[in-house]
């Protein structure tokens, strides 16, 4: 349920990885080759999900994950 707390892009990455899977069970040459050619910004994505996840009744740290992204 904590995937739901991120942004889309970050959702999409996952399941993009996991339907790759279906074809590469292996995190290999040739998975990350399917990854590139099926979803080219994937790296970018994966990097949503080393955000601090939101939580509720915490304070989220001052962090824009757009500007994180846009500084790589």
């Amino acid at each position: 349920m904590a995937l739901l707390h991120y942004p889309p892009a970050a959702l999409d990455y996952v399941v993009m990885h996991e339907l790759c899977h279906l074809q590469h069970m292996d995190h290999g040459p040739g998975f990350h080759a399917l990854m590139d050619a099926r979803m080219p910004d994937w790296r970018q994505r994966k990097t949503l999900l080393e955000q601090p996840l939101f939580q509720p009744g915490i304070k989220p740290p001052n962090l824009s994950v757009g500007a994180s992204l846009a500084a790589r």
